[in-house]
């Protein structure tokens, strides 16, 4: 960063405010007329001024439209004249309050770094960690950079009128809207002492608690799937993941808390095995990678107790002695990684006989752990594009998934949808 900078750079925020506000007010202007035209009809001032405070706990005063659409549209009024940025700290006041004078340079913005991550619910840096994150980086790249995935969130991921329960039903599957540290304690817990009524074998053990990840694929797979269906729903709980899941909620007015993968759950998950001194099993995907996938958990979280792993490659291995080879370890927390619908019915099949307290079915985790596949990129996580990014990846193997089963899904939401705006 030159010298320079920090002196330059709000300067340069400010043009692009005045900017952007002056061209985003003459895009509104039809509508703006239309609010006044209303406001006077019903003789009221066009504009009053709200008070809020941002998460540094400084007031901030906005203003806003009393009749007509997008009420909140009268903001940029605020951005025009300098007292709002288009991109700064969050006027959210569901984050609280947070007593950084040293961040008091940031003005109040209409996007934010925690706001859009909380949009698509991205489980990334804390609000705090994401000021100082703007901080540091402040440049116009970063300013610009937020303003687009500030307003593609805005279009894709409104979160206006939604309802929050603590569960939903989405194309007969049950799906449980946690937050990510919900899920956590829920892994962690100790297993309740009653037996699984629903077990098909009668067998009247103490079951495991079962965990399954809910997507996109996973919803096509059982929709004219009834056993993976009923599978799914035998769960303890399910977590939704990833941002077509967010916007099939969306079409039953639902607002997702968190988008829960498994590769973002790991950290948190293992940093309290380690708090808990919990063990973990690692089963599935192909012979080497859980043993990868084990020693990179072990690098990065010290302390933490791997208690076994073994392959995934069913056709080679004898059922009863791994059932046997996880309970011997004594492992808290199994992984199972065979790819749905498998994995799901593994677990189902086995939750009596697992002595461990939780079984969670994790897709391709393993080799994401293990560094066999990159990440997507934190901008594509941040705009729910992480399937194109797989698709790019591997064209044949993802194309039935995503080229082929977004679009069913997102017809199907549609479609559902619209049943619901009839009814």
């Amino acid at each position: 960063m030159h010298k320079n900078q920090p002196s330059i750079q709000p300067k340069l925020e400010r043009l692009l405010d005045l900017a952007l506000a002056c061209v985003a007010m003459l895009m509104l202007s039809p509508v703006w007329l239309t609010n006044l035209l209303m406001s006077v009809w019903h003789h009221k001032l066009p504009l009053v001024m709200t008070v809020q405070q941002d998460v540094l706990g400084r007031e901030q005063r906005i203003y806003q439209w009393q009749r007509g659409f997008f009420p909140t549209s009268a903001a940029l009024l605020n951005v025009a004249s300098g007292s709002l940025s288009l991109f700064g700290v969050s006027l959210n006041s569901g984050f609280g309050s947070i007593a950084r004078v040293d961040l008091h340079d940031l003005k109040a913005g209409l996007y934010s770094i925690a706001e859009i991550q909380q949009r698509i619910g991205l489980i990334g840096l804390s609000v705090e960690q994401s000021m100082l994150h703007h901080q540091a980086q402040r440049s116009i790249g970063l300013y610009l950079n937020y303003i687009l995935k500030g307003l593609f969130c805005s279009l894709l991921y409104r979160t206006t009128d939604l309802r929050a329960p603590a569960s939903f039903t989405l194309f007969g599957i049950r799906i449980d809207n946690f937050r990510m540290a919900q899920a956590v304690d829920l892994i962690c817990a100790d297993t309740p002492d009653t037996p699984d009524t629903g077990s098909p074998d009668g067998l009247s053990g103490r079951p495991c608690k079962v965990v399954n990840f809910i997507n996109v694929n996973s919803i096509n797979l059982a929709y004219s799937n009834r056993a993976f269906k009923n599978a799914l729903n035998r769960a303890n709980c399910t977590l939704a993941d990833g941002s077509g899941v967010r916007l099939g909620a969306r079409s039953m007015q639902v607002q997702l808390k968190d988008n829960i993968n498994g590769t973002d759950l790991m950290p948190m998950l293992c940093a309290e095995l380690v708090a808990r001194k919990l063990s973990l099993y690692l089963f599935g995907s192909a012979p080497g990678v859980a043993q990868k996938a084990a020693d990179a958990l072990k690098a990065s979280h010290p302390g933490l107790i791997i208690a076994g792993v073994q392959h995934g490659r069913l056709t080679e291995l004898d059922n009863d002695q791994v059932v046997a080879a996880i309970n011997a370890s004594q492992a808290d927390v199994c992984l199972v990684a065979l790819g749905s619908p498998v994995q799901e019915h593994w677990i189902m099949a086995n939750r009596t006989r697992l002595e461990v307290r939780t079984a969670i079915a994790v897709g391709g985790l393993f080799d994401f752990l293990s560094g066999n596949i990159p990440r997507a990129p934190l901008w594509m996580r941040e705009l729910g594009l992480e399937w194109v990014f797989r698709l790019i990846q591997e064209p044949r193997v993802k194309f039935t998934r995503y080229v082929i089963g977004n679009p069913l899904f997102l017809w199907r939401a549609f479609v559902l949808k619209k049943s619901q705006a009839d009814s």
